[in-house]
């Protein structure tokens, strides 16, 4: 998902790529729903909350839903606030990507009916082909080399201007800047 910047507040967004599992992963389970289609934002955060697996999370929900009372881009109020639940600095975005790299999948479970909303909303979007950066405060040319083709199991921030990610990197230290060539990044 390519995505405008806020402040350094966050940077961890951009600079989580070496929690890539470095192998693909088996698919993730699909729950058992009951013929379910896709909820509300409240009743999709009831396993998580559930589990106690995000601090203050119907506080985060209710303001998420709060911001985006008027959508855009053909998205109902629900799914404008799980993509904007997902952008806020907060354990939830960090839980939720953790829960889709982990190699038991069975811990991506109780985030399936967010799963289904979040990509209904980004599946609303219109789809951008450009060139995006990411980046790590690491050297991970051992496990990336130049055209080769990765995937990455989790929600994936990016910036389309190098300046902007570079800038999140720290000088002192080894680094490495992806280049993505993307073909259905969405804007958000």
């Amino acid at each position: 998902m390519a995505s405008g910047v806020r402040g350094l507040n966050d940077r961890q967004r951009f600079l989580d790529v070496n929690e890539e599992p470095d192998k693909l992963l088996s698919p993730l389970p699909m729950p058992v729903t009951g013929g379910k289609g896709i909820q509300s934002l409240r009743e999709c955060v009831k396993p998580v909350l559930n589990l106690n697996l995000v601090e203050d999370l119907l506080n985060k929900v209710a303001y998420s839903l709060e911001k985006c009372k008027h959508p855009k881009d053909g998205l109902t109020q629900d799914q404008s606030a799980a993509l904007y639940l997902y952008s806020l600095q907060t354990s939830f975005y960090t839980r939720y990507n953790g829960a889709l790299r982990d190699e038991d999948r069975t811990k991506a479970v109780p985030f399936y009916d967010y799963y289904k909303l979040f990509m209904s909303a980004l599946n609303k979007l219109p789809s951008i082909q450009d060139n995006v950066w990411r980046g790590v405060t690491a050297n991970l040319s051992d496990q990336y080399s130049s055209g080769s083709i990765h995937i990455w199991h989790a929600a994936s921030s990016c910036s389309d201007q190098v300046h902007v990610t570079d800038a999140f990197l720290d000088k002192k230290k080894h680094r490495t800047l992806f280049n993505i060539k993307c073909y259905n990044g969405k804007p958000t």
